[in-house]
C-alpha cells in the first residue's frame, strides 16, 4: 500500500504553512522540513530554526543532496525535499511546480493528495507586511509566482480548495474534516502508538508498597487514638479544679510552718478534715454527696479554731493540741 502524502499549496501569505502546522499538532502528524538556500526570516530566528518549515543550507550543501524528488526556485532561492524525508512525514508545503516534480519522480511510491489554500490578494499583502516585509517585496514575489499559480487554478490541479480569508482556525477545521478521513488509518496508528507509550511509562513508574501504606495507615490510626477527646478535656478540667480546692483546704488547715500535718482542736461528729480530704481525692472515688456539707462545716470550724489558736500565746501549756500523722 502506498504511503499518503498531503501536499499543501498556496500563494505567498495565504496561510498554508500555519494551517499545515496546526493540522499536524492536532493529530501528531509530521510536516516536511524542506531544504532551502534562502536566509531565515526574523520570526524564524526568533522562534528557533528547529521549529521552522525549512532546513537552511548553502548552495554547496544543496548540490550534494541525494534522492531529491521535488525542487523549485523562488526569488533566487532553491527549495527541495528527498524521498527519505517524505517517507517519514505526512504533510508537505509545496508550490505547483514542486508538485509536478513530485508526481514525476515519486508518483509510483506515494499517494499524493493536493490541498490548495486560497486567500484574496489584499489580505495576503496585509499579512505579508504584518510579518515585517515591505509592500514592494510582496509585489515582486507575487508577480514571480503568479504564472504557475494561475495555471494551477485554471487547470484545477488541486483536489480540495480551502478558503482562508477570515479566521484561520475555521480554515483549519474545514481542512481537518478531510484530513481525518484521508489519513484515518495513519491517525489511528499514531494514537495507538501514543497509548502504548503511556502504558509502558505507567508500568515503569515505581509503585508504593501496599504493606508500607498499611503501616502508615496504622500509625495514623494510632496517633488519632492518642488524641484526647472533648470528654477527657472536661474531666481534666474538673480534676484540676478539685485539686485547686483540695490545695486551698490544705493551706487553710496547715497550722505548722515546718510540717505538712493538720492540727485539729475539735473532732465534730467523729469526722476530720483528713477524712474529708481523703473522700475528695480526684480520680480515686466519687464525691460523697450526703456528707459533703457536713465535711465543709467541719473544715470551716477547724479553720476558725486555728485562727483563735494562732492568736493565743503558743507557750500556753493548758491548750491541748491533737496531732495527726
Amino acid at each position: 500500500m502506498k504511503k499518503t502524502i498531503i501536499c499543501v499549496a498556496g500563494r505567498n501569505s495565504a496561510g498554508k504553512s500555519l494551517i499545515a502546522k496546526k493540522i499536524a499538532e492536532r493529530h501528531g502528524l509530521k510536516v516536511v522540513q524542506s531544504y532551502t538556500t534562502r536566509k531565515p526570516r526574523p520570526e524564524e530566528i526568533q522562534n528557533g530554526l528547529e521549529n521552522s518549515d525549512h532546513i537552511f543550507i548553502s548552495d554547496e550543501e544543496f548540490d550534494r543532496l541525494d534522492g531529491i524528488v521535488a525542487q523549485t526556485t523562488i526569488n533566487g532561492a532553491r527549495y527541495c525535499t528527498t524521498i527519505d524525508m517524505l517517507k517519514k512525514c505526512d504533510l508537505y508545503v509545496i508550490d505547483p511546480n514542486g508538485i509536478k516534480d513530485l508526481k514525476a519522480n515519486a508518483g509510483k511510491e506515494l499517494h499524493i493528495v493536493q490541498f490548495y489554500i486560497y486567500a484574496n490578494e489584499d489580505i495576503r499583502q496585509s499579512r505579508y507586511i504584518a510579518r515585517g516585509e515591505s509592500k514592494a517585496a510582496f509585489v515582486k514575489r507575487n508577480k514571480d509566482e503568479s504564472p504557475q499559480f494561475n495555471a494551477y487554478e485554471q487547470d484545477h490541479g488541486y483536489d480540495i480548495v480551502i478558503y482562508n480569508n477570515c479566521d484561520i482556525d475555521y480554515a483549519v477545521d474545514v481542512m481537518d474534516s478531510y484530513i481525518s478521513i484521508i489519513l484515518e488509518q495513519r491517525i489511528e496508528e499514531i494514537e495507538a502508538s501514543e497509548k502504548k507509550t503511556e502504558e509502558v511509562a505507567e508500568a515503569d513508574t515505581p509503585k508504593k508498597d501496599v504493606s508500607e501504606n498499611a503501616d502508615t495507615s496504622i500509625e495514623i490510626d494510632s496517633e488519632d487514638a492518642e488524641q484526647p477527646s472533648v470528654d477527657d478535656d472536661i474531666e481534666s478540667i474538673d480534676k484540676s479544679a478539685d485539686n485547686v480546692e483540695l490545695a486551698a483546704n490544705t493551706t487553710k488547715n496547715d497550722g505548722n510552718a515546718d510540717s505538712d500535718d493538720f492540727s485539729l482542736d475539735d473532732d465534730i461528729d467523729g469526722d476530720s478534715c483528713e477524712s474529708d480530704a481523703g473522700s475528695k481525692l480526684v480520680g480515686d472515688e466519687e464525691f460523697n454527696l450526703d456528707d459533703d456539707s457536713r465535711q465543709e462545716e467541719n473544715c470551716e470550724e477547724k479553720e476558725d479554731t486555728d485562727d483563735v489558736t494562732k492568736s493565743e500565746d503558743i507557750d500556753d501549756e493548758d491548750d491541748e493540741i491533737i496531732e495527726i500523722d
